[in-house]
C-alpha cells in the first residue's frame, strides 16, 4: 500500500517537470525499509543526482522536522554539487497512518535568476543627477523641466559668486555634471538662455568630454 502510494506521485514528478521547464529539480524520495533512496527525479544534472542516490546530510535534518508535524519545510536556501545557489522546498509523503513514507523535493536553479537580476539591476539604475531631471520632466512639461533645470543651477552659482556677473563656462559645466546636455534641445535652450552661439556651448561640451 505505502509503495502504491510513492508511485503514483512519479506522475506528479513528470508534471511538475514539464510545468516548471529545466531550472527546477523535481525529486521523489523512498524512505520505506529504513532506507532513504531516490525512486524518481527529473532535472537531476542540477545536483548531479540519479535514481538509486541516497538522502543528503540536509535531508536527513529536513526529515527530522516533518517527523515533528511539519507538512512541508521551507523554502530555504541550499547549495548544488557545484556551489549554485538553489530555493528548495520538501513536502512530505505520508500514508494513512500519517506515518512519513517519502518526500517530494522542488530544488531551483537560482543562477539564471541571479544573472538576470543583475542586468536588469543595471538597466534600471540612473545616475542620480540625470533621475533628478528625468522626475522633473515626468511632473513638469518639457520646456518648463529645461527652464527649472536652467534656473536652479544659476541660481546656485549666483549664491557662490562674488561678482555681479557669472561665467558662461561655469553654467554649462554644471548643467553638463547633472547630465542636462543629454536632453533633448538642450543646447539650443542653453545658448539662447546664455545669449551665446551654440557652437561656443559646443565648444564647452567638447573641453569638458575632454576634462579640460
Amino acid at each position: 500500500m505505502d509503495r502504491d502510494i510513492l508511485e503514483s506521485y512519479k506522475v506528479v514528478v513528470k508534471a511538475l517537470k514539464d510545468y516548471f521547464g529545466e531550472t527546477v529539480e523535481i525529486v521523489l524520495h523512498s524512505l520505506l525499509d529504513g532506507q532513504s533512496k531516490i525512486i524518481a527525479i527529473e532535472n537531476g544534472e542540477i545536483t548531479g543526482r540519479k535514481v538509486g542516490d541516497s538522502l543528503t546530510e540536509a535531508g536527513k535534518y529536513v526529515i527530522e522536522k516533518l517527523k515533528n508535524g511539519l507538512e512541508y519545510f521551507g523554502p530555504y536556501e541550499s547549495l548544488s554539487y557545484r556551489r549554485k545557489k538553489l530555493r528548495s522546498i520538501t513536502i512530505g509523503i505520508r500514508n494513512k497512518k500519517g506515518d512519513l513514507i517519502g518526500l517530494l523535493c522542488l530544488n531551483m536553479d537560482l543562477s539564471g535568476i541571479e544573472v538576470m537580476n543583475k542586468f536588469t539591476s543595471y538597466f534600471l539604475t540612473f545616475e542620480d543627477s540625470q533621475k533628478e531631471i528625468l522626475n522633473k520632466i515626468t511632473t513638469l512639461n518639457y520646456d518648463e523641466a529645461l527652464e527649472k533645470t536652467f534656473n536652479e543651477v544659476y541660481s546656485v552659482l549666483s549664491s557662490k559668486s562674488s561678482t555681479s556677473s557669472i561665467d558662461n563656462f561655469s553654467v554649462v559645466s554644471e548643467l553638463y555634471r547633472r547630465g542636462f546636455f543629454k536632453l533633448k534641445n538642450s543646447v539650443n535652450f542653453v545658448a539662447k538662455k546664455l545669449s551665446i552661439s551654440i557652437y561656443t556651448v559646443y565648444a564647452y561640451l567638447r573641453k569638458l568630454e575632454k576634462g579640460v
